[in-house]
């Protein structure tokens, strides 16, 4: 059992970390369907986008959906629309049952939380609205808005919550995440703790620390931390390190 010098503020990741981002993918593709059988052009597009989702296919993931079914992808203002479709659909999606129970802590322990996201405002908050926790977070930083030099492992958005939560010495600080290469080196580098929960399913990184950049601890789910229940202008987080 590792024990985390005690935190004054806790800051989170937001996709794959609070709730499963499948979930949202799913969602997404749904509104693009919807969207493309109404225009009379394909009722087979939510099947296939989701076995290439499913399959490790991400970033063009419309575009080679297309392409598989023989769509020609037409004019760059159609696919704009199917982006914008997906990006800013409404979303239906869920905490994980382990994040409910530790923002919900955390909050009744009166402990300062704040979201670091690379994702911009407009579908973040959108995300946030639908699980129910906006009003939770004290700040929350939108990298992508902010320029590239602000995208995570950059040490600005740390800087950042830092600025506004501030009067704590750099190590009362823990930021909980799940990409062992991206989430945790700038929050490091700024003298804070962190935590990595790798949850089975997801794509990112093993149950092992995986070099210099990754957590301090591993952990596979948010129950093996502890929050005491009479905060006193801290909390101490306790992880398992794997």
């Amino acid at each position: 059992m590792t024990y985390l010098r005690t935190a004054s503020v806790v800051a989170f990741d937001l996709d794959d970390t609070l709730f499963p981002e499948s979930q949202f993918v799913w969602g997404g593709l749904r509104a693009v369907s919807c969207l493309l059988s109404d225009r009379g052009v394909t009722d087979c597009f939510l099947t296939t986008a989701w076995e290439l989702y499913r399959s490790g296919s991400r970033g063009l993931l419309i575009n080679e959906t297309l392409s598989r079914l023989g769509i020609p992808l037409g004019s760059g203002t159609l696919m704009s629309e199917l982006i914008d479709c997906y990006r800013y659909h409404t979303p239906t999606i869920q905490l994980h049952d382990d994040a409910r129970v530790l923002l919900n802590s955390l909050a009744e322990n009166q402990v300062p939380l704040a979201l670091v996201t690379n994702g911009g405002a407009r579908i973040q908050e959108g995300k946030m609205r639908a699980l129910g926790i906006i009003e939770s977070f004290r700040v929350a930083i939108f990298c992508q808005d902010r320029g590239e030099e602000w995208l995570k492992p950059s040490l600005l958005p740390f800087r950042q919550v830092m600025e506004v939560l501030s009067g704590y010495q750099p190590t009362s600080y823990v930021y909980i995440g799940d990409h062992p290469t991206k989430d945790f080196a700038g929050a490091r580098a700024c003298g804070w703790r962190t935590i990595r929960v790798h949850r089975e399913g997801t794509m990112y990184g093993s149950p092992e620390r995986m070099g210099d950049s990754d957590a301090d601890v591993v952990i596979r789910s948010f129950y093996e931390l502890q929050v005491p229940r009479h905060h006193e202008g801290a909390v101490r987080i306790a992880a398992s390190e794997v």
